[in-house]
């Protein structure tokens, strides 16, 4: 972004962060530059799904909202992605904490796992336009 800025682009551009602790972190790192009005600094919004999502830290599994601790690509791909069986969520995993913000940082686990299925999902879609009726 700021290479861009500095460069003296003028297209439009939307910068698009994760929705957890690290991604605030960078943003926060970005109120003392002064961004030009082409360029649009944003967070994925919170979801629904993850206001009570199973979460493994210290004291066990337990659900918790992970909207802006947690909120990886992975946590977007679909519900149908992150099941991993009829009633089981992949947890989110409690990582580090950050000082600045005072909260944790989460991070899905399986996450090649969680790739490798919504690969197959595209691949099911794309040989099928009816496949994308039922999916998340």
């Amino acid at each position: 972004m700021k290479a861009f800025s500095a460069a003296g682009i003028t297209n439009r551009i939307v910068v698009l962060f994760d929705n957890d602790t690290a991604a605030r972190e960078a943003t926060r790192a970005l109120e003392t530059t002064s961004l030009p009005p082409n360029i649009a600094v944003r967070h994925y919004p919170d979801l629904e799904l993850l206001r009570i999502y199973p979460t493994l830290g210290p004291g066990g599994l337990a659900s918790l909202n992970v909207n802006g601790l947690a909120g990886s690509i992975e946590l977007y791909l679909g519900e149908d992605v992150l099941r991993e069986g009829q009633d089981t969520l992949t947890p989110v995993q409690w990582k580090g904490y950050s000082e600045m913000l005072k909260q944790y940082q989460g991070e899905v686990m399986r996450k090649t796992k969680l790739h490798a299925v919504f690969h197959e999902k595209v691949a099911r879609c794309r040989a099928d336009s009816d496949a994308l009726k039922p999916t998340d």
